[in-house]
């Protein structure tokens, strides 16, 4: 069952999603959010929402669609009425209105607060005595949504529960005050009967299982009082209750109104699914299981870790069911995609980007005796390409800003060396090089460049152009490791804007073998003038880095995403910036240039000396905390193959050395949730702060 959740960052949306995939494995969510910067569909519930909203449900068809936001605080109903209108009323009720003529069913939370200081228990047919402005807005949605769609599902409800969204719930404040030895006063003749967001959603599933539709009671069988609620819920976490204090709501008169007694009877939906509520504190036991659970199964946090969906593996799955598992559509359609959203002419994928270093430089003439400058602080693949090529790697200093190579000291070195063909600027982190500069070195001494971007697709040259489009550079490569921004398993893609390069990198590419327009040479090859279709030449030496169609596929699936992925990330990475900036002993290189990177990484410098831990002491603490640190990289130069095989001195990396001392990757990672990116946050205060 594919479920559009509108509002998935929410309290409730993040633990519906949650739920949900326990409910149904094979089952889908897509998600809405206000924030661009999360990893759902950015939906600004105003005047342009409707547009939006439909193009979603073209794209992704889902079944149901689940209405989880709104504006709840009555205070802020109060004073934000036409806000509150159109979050609460206006907006749901177009949305049902669509899901209507889609045949979508649709599902709208609404309220206890439509009833009002009568000690009974509401049925849905019980008239509404409506107190506040956020019940009538709730209460007129019902209405409209009804007349809209008469196969809506409305759930009227109060819930509890552990928020996993950055909003607390009413328990999480409980707790946290009590925990903290904060004081708190709750009223002691107010009356509710909440239900568990775990039965919440189960229920609403059920429900919508059986096609029923109209309004319905979600609540517990127990009438209890906010005061006692709090003190039981205390009770069953093992918590004190001393610091919960009472009393009546008469001593404490409220600028807006609220409801005394909101107690609903749940003998409508008990008939229609047969469902046990039970009392609140088997809500509590269910929740502290639930707790419990999870804390079983907690797992380290790694450095970095893909994010495959349905999606992603129904594309695996449905090349699978085709005619081809190589050389078919899915690489050409990838290929057109990375360029369309580079900006660049041409685009050739390949089994991964080391092979595709490798045949990068052969296309543009680098040979035996050559040189070629790159980065110290790299991959070892990077550099590697020289030697591929029986050519000679030379290595420039970085900035220590950036982290990135010092177009200065790539000068340096081309003013010395004449035989240096390609420089190969590396994108560290994401963070693009001063291609600018670098290009007009390149022109100047009319030497090649290919761009490493392992670590950069989406991210953007200091101009705000799209790295890979190949306006600064000969060649542009991506790596598609799962730990990239985008995964195919393995994979890589170079992107050109030259012709004859593209040809090459096609031949090079599988076997050496004539491509496109290449004239063919052999006698075999025309029938009667006609090109024969099963012809084909080796013309030179050429090498099999074909990608597979099932990591084409996947990584079409993937780039839909792109956009979703870069904004969680940045997300991240600013929030990192933001709590480590002040911290002792800690610096952040990159610091400020989140919005433009594609940031595959976070790393940060740690003055190790200074703080009296060693680096391995560090990470075994966080690793104690469930956190793994990395380090990107151990120079290049460093590595003992390059010191045993080339006079490589190291004093002329003294930046790249010094940051290498300092080295600390942390998580990042669009699959983070906000819990762990809080977990990492106080891990690394706790260990370094």
């Amino acid at each position: 069952m594919k479920t559009l959740i509108i509002g998935v960052d929410g309290l409730l949306g993040s633990y519906w999603n949650k739920k949900f995939k326990d409910l149904f494995p094979q089952g889908e969510i897509v998600g809405t959010s206000r924030k661009q910067e999360n990893n759902q569909y950015f939906l600004d519930l105003s005047s342009s929402h409707l547009s939006k909203f439909n193009q979603i449900i073209d794209s992704e068809k889902p079944e149901v669609v689940a209405y989880l936001v709104g504006l709840t605080n009555v205070e802020d109903c109060e004073k934000h009425k036409e806000e509150a209108d159109l979050m609460n009323t206006v907006i749901p009720a177009q949305m049902a209105e669509i899901c209507k003529k889609n045949d979508i069913q649709f599902v709208y939370i609404s309220t206890d607060h439509l009833y009002s200081n009568k000690q009974q228990m509401f049925t849905e047919n019980d008239p509404t005595d409506l107190v506040n402005y956020y019940a009538f807005t709730k209460k007129k949605a019902e209405e409209l949504i009804l007349q809209k769609n008469s196969k809506a599902l409305i759930l009227r409800t109060n819930f509890y529960g552990k928020s996993i969204a950055s909003k607390p719930s009413f328990t999480d404040w409980i707790e946290a005050n009590s925990l903290a030895k904060n004081e708190i006063s709750i009223a002691n003749d107010v009356y509710f009967n909440p239900v568990y967001m775990g039965d919440l959603v189960t229920v609403a599933y059920e429900l919508l299982a059986k096609k029923c539709f109209g309004i319905y009671n979600v609540a517990s069988d127990e009438k209890i009082s906010k005061y006692d609620f709090a003190i039981q819920y205390l009770k069953s976490m093992n918590i004190e209750t001393k610091y919960i204090k009472s009393f009546s709501i008469a001593e404490r008169p409220k600028a807006v109104a609220r409801p005394q007694c909101m107690t609903l009877s749940n003998e409508k939906i008990k008939k229609a699914i047969n469902y046990q509520f039970g009392s609140v504190a088997s809500g509590f036991d269910k929740l502290k299981k639930e707790n419990q659970k999870e804390s079983t199964v907690k797992s380290m946090i790694h450095y970095g870790q893909h994010s495959i969906d349905q999606t992603d593996i129904d594309a695996v799955v449905n090349v699978l069911k085709g005619s081809y598992l190589t050389q078919g559509p899915e690489i050409e359609k990838f290929e057109k995609s990375v360029a369309d959203l580079v900006g660049a002419k041409y685009a050739v994928a390949v089994m991964n980007w080391t092979a595709g270093i490798h045949i990068s430089c052969e296309a543009l003439g680098l040979g035996a005796g050559d040189y070629m400058v790159t980065s110290p602080l790299t991959f070892c693949a990077s550099s590697n390409g020289a030697l591929y090529c029986k050519a000679n790697p030379l290595f420039a200093d970085i900035d220590p800003e950036t982290l990135n190579i010092n177009p200065a000291k790539i000068d340096e070195l081309l003013r010395k060396n004449n035989k240096i063909k390609i420089i190969m600027p590396v994108h560290f982190a994401g963070l693009a090089c001063d291609m600018k500069e670098i290009h007009q070195i390149a022109q100047k001494y009319n030497v090649k460049v290919i761009e490493d971007a392992a670590h950069a697709i989406g991210g953007k040259y200091a101009d705000g152009s799209m790295i890979g489009n190949c306006k600064y550079s000969d060649i542009v490569g991506f790596s598609f490791h799962p730990v990239k921004n985008i995964a195919c398993g393995e994979g890589g893609l170079m992107t050109t804007n030259n012709h004859g390069v593209y040809k090459k990198l096609l031949r090079l590419r599988s076997h050496g073998i004539n491509k496109l327009d290449d004239m063919l040479i052999g006698s075999e090859a025309l029938t009667n003038g006609q090109r024969n279709q099963w012809y084909h030449e080796m013309q030179s030496l050429g090498y099999n880095y074909r990608m597979t169609e099932m990591q084409a596929a996947l990584g079409t699936s993937q780039l839909k995403k792109i956009n979703q992925f870069l904004g969680r990330r940045i997300a991240i990475a600013e929030r990192y910036e933001s709590e480590f900036k002040d911290l002792k002993n800690l610096t952040i290189p990159q610091f400020g240039h989140r919005k433009s990177s594609g940031n595959h990484l976070f790393v940060v410098r740690v003055q190790f000396e200074k703080l009296g831990k060693t680096r391995y002491q560090v990470i075994e603490e966080l690793k104690k905390l469930d956190i793994q640190g990395h380090v990107h990289y151990l120079p290049v130069p460093m590595m003992p193959y390059y010191r045993e095989n080339f006079d490589i001195g190291l004093d002329s990396y003294k930046e790249a050395l010094s940051y290498y001392k300092e080295a600390l990757t942390l998580p990042l990672y669009p699959a983070m949730t906000d819990d762990q990116v809080k977990q990492v946050i106080q891990a690394v205060k706790k260990v370094i702060g």
